[in-house]
């Protein structure tokens, strides 16, 4: 029933976000160390996509949208403004 009532959501929802805690420690693969990695979901049917993924006491996010659904100049910019005021939020309160 679980599942049923999940896939039923994500097929009838045009946003999806996800988070997930990744390794504090750094990882390798065949030997070669990993400076960062990315988590996406695929296959859903959404209008637009955010994961958020930390790794190493630093936070990645992902996004994805459907192809001309959003101005993506614009997006970055407003993404590096918010990110820029939450920094100096936290900044002033420590």
């Amino acid at each position: 029933a679980a599942a049923r009532y999940i896939h039923g959501t994500i097929r009838n929802s045009s946003l999806g976000i996800s988070n997930l805690i990744g390794p504090i420690e750094q990882i390798a693969f065949a030997n070669h160390p990993c400076k960062g990695m990315y988590f996406m979901p695929v296959g859903v049917p959404h209008s637009l996509s955010i994961a958020v993924l930390s790794y190493m006491g630093n936070i990645r996010v992902a996004l994805a949208t459907e192809k001309g659904f959003i101005n993506h100049q614009v997006l970055i910019n407003s993404l590096e403004k918010a990110f820029d005021r939450t920094f100096a939020a936290a900044l002033a309160t420590s």
